[in-house]
């Protein structure tokens, strides 16, 4: 068998053949996270008690009296307050559709056009999480996003029965996928260069924001008396740093996510960054696997708890890792790995269910990592 070349690899990297399962969720997610923008849900460091629902959020667009906008962008008309309540809006209605996915391409060719213009419009409207939203929604308009989980895949598969056809979307080149993993490892990747500073080195920067009454919230003192600001300088260099890079391999993806998850929840839970965080931890999933549920997981049908288990798995696998399957009488759970590697049987399958699960993953990774450490650990005694 002979070497791949690297023009091989270069093509098979871009455009080997893939599902685009795995953009459908990345949009569901992404895009709910704009909903929750657009209506106030958000926020950790404001508590259960100051969550309060808006329709649309009257603070979603901030917008001041003075106007500069960016240089060549002169020729835009100004916003005023009624443009802004409008947009807001219009934004929140187009979210909306975006998550149930009608349209998929117009519709985020048009959050990024509004986006775009608010943020062009005047030099004070920049945000850097808007500038993130705009982005990742023109490379939602230059993807298939709704191939999958969208009311536009319904329409298309009545259609087709119509016409006596399947209905099935096309399989794709893994290029789309692609773009998002670079948008986010290049993001990551500037952001850390950009901190590389002595400022952030000594903790100097995040002790000025706590000066400030940028860090807020009840648990503020809480966190920073785990981590003081030299220490959260460091581990936000580190996580970041490391996000850059260590979602592309599999052995250290989980772990990388679970850093990018502590890093993005503690920021959420001290800073007002509105959904910021959330849109990050979303992109996470333009890293998984294209096709979802690749791992298997069969139970005995006979079994209450068994089929407790395979409930709890249906409704929280949000990111849609397992298919389920009844087996047969008296077997223990099993989780047949998307990779083909060994069956993880009784407690290795229930800890690997729990490590895998959005709702549990960031305890049940480090379960998982400390129960088959110990197993490791034993056998080499052995």
């Amino acid at each position: 068998m002979s070497r791949p070349t690297l023009a091989s690899a270069w093509t098979r990297f871009w455009f080997k053949p893939a599902s685009t399962e795995t953009l459908g969720l990345v949009r569901i997610f992404v895009s709910f996270t704009m909903v929750l923008k657009m209506i106030g849900t958000w926020g950790i460091y404001r508590g259960l008690k100051g969550l309060r629902l808006q329709l649309p959020h009257r603070e979603g667009m901030s917008h001041g009296s003075f106007n500069l906008p960016v240089p060549g962008f002169d020729w835009l008309p100004p916003i005023d307050a009624g443009d802004v309540r409008f947009g807001e809006s219009l934004i929140l209605t187009l979210a909306v559709l975006l998550t149930l996915g009608l349209g998929t391409r117009i519709v985020s060719a048009l959050l990024a056009l509004v986006g775009a213009y608010y943020l062009l419009e005047s030099q004070w409207n920049y945000l850097h999480h808007v500038n993130v939203y705009v982005w990742v929604f023109v490379l939602f308009a230059l993807a298939p996003m709704g191939d999958h989980y969208s009311l536009d895949a319904v329409i298309r598969k009545w259609w087709a029965r119509r016409k006596g056809t399947t209905g099935a979307p096309p399989v794709r080149p893994i290029l789309y996928q692609r773009m998002l993993q670079i948008f986010v490892s290049v993001l990551y990747i500037t952001t850390t260069i950009g901190k590389l500073t002595p400022e952030w080195f000594t903790g100097r920067f995040m002790t000025v924001l706590g000066s400030q009454g940028w860090l807020k919230g009840p648990w503020k003192d809480t966190l920073l008396g785990l981590m003081p600001p030299p220490m959260l300088g460091w581990w936000t260099l580190f996580a970041e740093g490391l996000l850059g890079f260590g979602l592309w391999h599999p052995r250290t993806r989980r772990f990388t996510a679970w850093c990018g998850v502590s890093l993005h929840l503690g920021i959420d839970a001290m800073m007002n960054v509105t959904t910021f965080s959330y849109l990050m931890i979303s992109l996470y999933l333009a890293f998984g696997e294209p096709k979802s549920k690749g791992s298997r997981l069969t139970y005995d049908p006979g079994s209450t708890a068994h089929k407790a288990l395979a409930g709890a798995v249906w409704l929280f696998d949000w990111t849609r890792r397992f298919s389920l399957g009844a087996g047969e009488a008296g077997q223990v759970i099993e989780i047949w790995p998307a990779d083909g590697g060994p069956v993880r049987r009784g407690g290795d399958a229930l800890v690997t269910v729990g490590g895998l699960l959005p709702i549990t993953f960031m305890a049940g990774f480090w379960v998982e990592v400390l129960w088959f450490g110990a197993k490791k650990l034993r056998t080499a005694r052995a």
